[in-house]
């Protein structure tokens, strides 16, 4: 019996609670928007603080000031997602989804300082579930449940008091048009009164570095570049070379040519290159080693850097769309008469190797350890 009314209280308050949550949808859209301007987007204002923020007067209202446009930004792409219509929890998916993604996003840029753009969109779509497990952590795991989940179930449970619709049009205009207006005024302060400092700012912006970091611009920029690389890509599979052949040597020798692609490595983790650390031992046994320290990758992703080294395409003009309609190195040498094996012991040759053999030797039991020691 006790267990039973501790269970129909519990039962009790919670229906209560939920009843007693609701809120003006004008200041849902404030108060969303305050969310994602400050705990969604911490890495931007790590790299303001970073840059931007010391001990002058001048640069604090700078900061401030990116600080107000940084939430009109949100505020008008909030008024934007928040709308009645029909089915009413379509604008609740809209932002519950949102809020988690950019979470994930928020974590992924402050644990391992990466920019997400098309090329990072193509990445998570292509990658595999291994590679998405080795980043499920615990960290991972309870970031987003604090400040992804947690937020969109209180937005799920939580009733929107609309006004009529004409009202509520005006209201959203209202906020959409003032987000607007502090935009242009903010833009036009920053430029007369903090040239130097806004000027900083917007090379950044043209070199493309902030908004991979300002969630959820980030992301829906990539995913929407991504589409459109998509549907440029030339879907007409191009032969580089019909009669592309071989021409032997005189000699009766065999050529053997072994490539180990390290397409994301990190130079500044070689002891070839100066790391004080012997990552490269058995390397460094050999005194022909050429290391070449100036060659940099395509990109810091497999999906974007494998097919790069492969193309016929200078590094500048590369597109990894048109590069799986088009020939490649391992195809050249495979329609010459070379016989091509591609070894995997990552995650695909993300279509590099579709037309020759390969094998798979990720689940081999006989396969090595990445170092022998603690590197």
């Amino acid at each position: 019996m006790t267990r039973f009314m501790a269970r129909f209280m519990a039962r009790k308050f919670s229906a209560e609670f939920i009843e007693k949550l609701h809120i003006n949808s004008s200041r849902l859209v404030v108060l969303i928007a305050l969310y994602f301007t400050t705990v969604l987007n911490i890495p931007i204002w790590r790299y303001i603080y970073a840059n931007f923020a010391n001990d002058g007067l001048k640069n604090i209202l700078f900061v401030c000031s990116l600080a107000v446009l940084i939430f009109a930004v949100m505020l008008l792409i909030t008024s934007l997602c928040l709308f009645k219509t029909r089915f009413f929890s379509l604008s609740k998916i809209i932002l519950s989804a949102l809020i988690v993604i950019s979470s994930i996003a928020c974590y992924m840029s402050i644990s391992y300082v990466v920019y997400i753009d098309e090329d990072m969109i193509q990445n998570v779509l292509e990658t595999t579930q291994r590679e998405a497990f080795a980043l499920v952590t615990v960290q991972a795991v309870f970031w987003t449940l604090i400040f992804g989940v947690l937020p969109s179930v209180l937005l799920c449970i939580t009733k929107i008091n609309f006004a009529p619709i004409k009202r509520e049009l005006r209201n959203r205009f209202i906020i959409s048009f003032s987000a607007l207006v502090i935009i242009g005024a903010l833009v036009t302060i920053n430029t007369v009164f903090y040239y130097d400092e806004y000027r900083t700012f917007l090379r950044q912006i043209r070199k493309q570095y902030i908004y991979k970091i300002a969630t959820p611009i980030n992301y829906i920029i990539g995913t929407a570049k991504h589409i459109r690389r998509i549907q440029l890509a030339n879907r007409e599979f191009l032969i580089l070379d019909e009669n592309a052949e071989y021409l032997p040597k005189d000699d009766t020798k065999y050529r053997v040519f072994v490539f180990i692609v390290g397409e994301t490595a990190r130079a500044q983790n070689f002891s070839l290159g100066g790391y004080s650390k012997n990552t490269n031992s058995n390397l460094q046994q050999f005194n022909d080693i050429i290391y070449f320290n100036s060659v940099s990758s395509c990109g810091t992703a497999t999906a974007i850097s494998v097919p790069c080294i492969f193309s016929s395409v200078e590094r500048k003009s590369v597109d990894v769309a048109d590069a799986k309609y088009m020939e490649n190195m391992i195809d050249i040498a495979y329609k010459t008469g070379y016989e091509v094996l591609w070894k995997n012991n990552n995650d695909g040759c993300k279509g590099v190797c579709d037309r020759v053999g390969m094998i798979d030797v990720i689940e081999s039991e006989n396969a090595f350890r990445y170092c022998d020691e603690n590197y």
